[in-house]
């Protein structure tokens, strides 16, 4: 898609005229101009060396050379990577934005930019709370994670999967180096050296909650694995852009085992079609055993769910990792990457949506089968044979 410019919009700033007495003598007094918000002022400090090719717009392929500057830093990485966010979203996938357009104050009902601001503020908080350090603590613990702002579910959820079974797994995955980098060591085989994170790419990436670099190192690693297929076929981009637009649970998961992935899938014929009560039938003791096999043998699994409906507190489209399976009670213990709380209104169930803390709840297995489309699974198998 071609970059399309916004146009039209007004410009944000105004003057408001007081009368005042100065000096005995009633003068009109002109106020200063209101302080900008904190992204516009960032988007009018920086929006000219920002414009590498001057030509009075901010491009998609301009803030994807800039995400991974390191002097963009902490205020300034936060506005840019807001707008670089933006760009990736469906409604302005690409879209150039020109000064005028982002330092714009909201308003009016065609207004239909992007919620520039709270992107801003949340890539800011995501800057100035991670710890410049690889672990923090007793990194990592699943608590506390999120995915951030990238469309990278199946990294995460699979990621935590990995953490829920044993957290030194992941440490065991990266190393510091002398100067500073890190090198990644997925379990496939393949190595990756990351050599800095920027403050944009931390704004733009998924959330640890103070436990230090590690999450956003892992994400940057994937994605430079990505690129690299990508360049092989002539597409460039950044390794951020790579990971973000979304991805295969099955590669994911061969990442962090070395094994390949095994699939079930509940609606072979049609991903939207709820299973009926006799499929549902049919597919319990399949299921019972398949999870309680994976609990036993501590192999890692998640589950997807499609563009259909699902219940109120849950996403559509997204990955969830499996957590535990109580074989006796046939109840699925699972976590949303997105780390959400929800209470349902009346009682839990596919209608009211189920309890959930900090992404973890849990799901009787006929309720698992009719909302699932698939379970992706480790298995014994090294990958590649």
């Amino acid at each position: 898609m071609s970059n399309r410019i916004f146009r039209g919009f007004p410009e944000g700033r105004w003057i408001a005229l007081v009368l005042g007495l100065l000096s005995g003598s009633n003068v009109p007094a002109i106020a200063a101009d209101p302080p900008l918000p904190a992204f516009s002022a960032q988007v009018e400090a920086n929006f000219k060396e920002w414009d590498l090719n001057a030509d009075g717009t901010l491009s998609f392929d301009e803030t994807s050379r800039l995400v991974p500057n390191t002097k963009v830093r902490d205020t300034a990485a936060a506005a840019l990577a807001a707008v670089h966010l933006a760009q990736r979203m469906d409604q302005w996938q690409r879209v150039g934005f020109s000064r005028e357009n982002l330092v714009a104050a909201p308003g009016g009902v065609l207004d239909r930019r992007p919620p520039f601001s709270r992107y801003y503020d949340v890539g800011l908080k995501h800057i100035r709370a991670t710890d410049r350090v690889l672990f923090a603590d007793d990194a990592p613990s699943l608590p506390t994670i999120r995915q951030g702002l990238l469309g990278d579910c199946y990294f995460v959820a699979t990621l935590g999967a990995l953490i829920q079974r044993n957290p030194k797994d992941v440490r065991r995955l990266i190393q510091s180096q002398s100067d500073g980098s890190f090198l990644v060591r997925f379990l496939n085989g393949e190595e990756v050296r990351v050599p800095f994170l920027t403050d944009a790419e931390i704004a733009l990436g998924s959330f640890a909650g103070g436990q230090g670099l590690w999450l956003n190192v892992l994400e940057k690693a994937y994605g430079e694995l990505i690129q690299r297929s990508r360049t092989r076929r002539g597409i460039r981009e950044d390794a951020i852009d790579a990971v973000g637009d979304g991805g295969r649970p099955t590669l994911a998961m061969t990442l962090f085992t070395g094994c390949d992935s095994g699939l079930l899938r509940f609606r072979p014929d049609d991903p939207l079609a709820v299973p009926s009560d006799l499929r549902v039938e049919g597919f319990l003791p399949l299921t019972h055993e398949l999870l309680n096999t994976n609990r036993q043998r501590r192999l890692l699994t998640c589950c997807a769910t499609t563009q259909g409906d699902v219940p109120p507190g849950m996403i559509k489209q997204h990955l969830y990792a499996v957590l535990d399976y109580d074989p006796t009670r046939y109840v699925v213990q699972l976590w949303n990457p997105w780390g959400n709380s929800f209470e349902p209104k009346g009682t839990p169930g596919r209608s009211s949506g189920y309890a959930t803390r900090h992404g973890r709840f849990s799901v009787p297995l006929a309720d698992f089968i009719r909302i699932f489309y698939a379970v992706i699974y480790e298995t014994n198998r090294q990958a590649g044979f």
